[in-house]
């Protein structure tokens, strides 16, 4: 009778999306195509498609900034426990952790500009989703997990501009890097 309850609190925890308590025990790493002029091209597509309607000038200038902030990395390495979501790109950068739901300062860039990250659990899916917000805007990272690796879909919103990059990026699961 006593484990009833449990039950029922860890049926309400999946359904709202989230973390479980055996969801990963060890880190997994995420690859992408080893080619990066593929994983670039998604991106910078996606950058010509947001810019478009700005004018020349704002174009020239915001496409530079847009791919410095669009970084697309060749791999990643998760782990996901009940207290934390972390990450880290195989490209460099300083790696992420932040606690489910809570403002993590998180000073990604050489040139040492703080953001704030906050992760949340997608409800009904197993998906994780890093909201990074800086002085120029926002960066949202969805982490949807497969069975055989996964997808980083990313918004970058810019309050100086009127389109919202969006593009995605599938990684497949790789070895554990030593």
């Amino acid at each position: 009778m006593r484990r009833a309850p449990v039950r029922v609190l860890a049926c309400v925890g999946l359904l709202m999306g989230l973390p479980q308590a055996d969801a990963w025990a060890t880190p997994q790493r995420y690859a992408a195509d080893p080619d990066p002029t593929g994983r670039e091209a998604v991106r910078d597509a996606a950058i010509d498609k947001a810019l478009a309607v700005e004018n020349v000038v704002v174009r020239g200038v915001a496409r530079p900034r847009l791919q410095a902030a669009a970084t697309v990395c060749s791999a990643y390495e998760v782990e996901r426990t009940d207290a934390e979501f972390r990450f880290r790109c195989a490209d460099g950068g300083a790696p992420f952790a932040g606690a489910w739901g809570q403002p993590t300062p998180w000073t990604p860039r050489p040139d040492g500009a703080p953001v704030t990250g906050t992760v949340t659990a997608v409800p009904g899916e197993d998906a994780v989703q890093v909201r990074v917000q800086g002085a120029e805007g926002v960066r949202v990272n969805t982490f949807r997990f497969s069975p055989d690796g996964m997808t980083l879909e990313v918004a970058l919103e810019v309050p100086r501009l009127q389109g919202v990059v969006r593009y995605a990026v599938a990684y497949r699961a790789a070895p554990a890097a030593r």
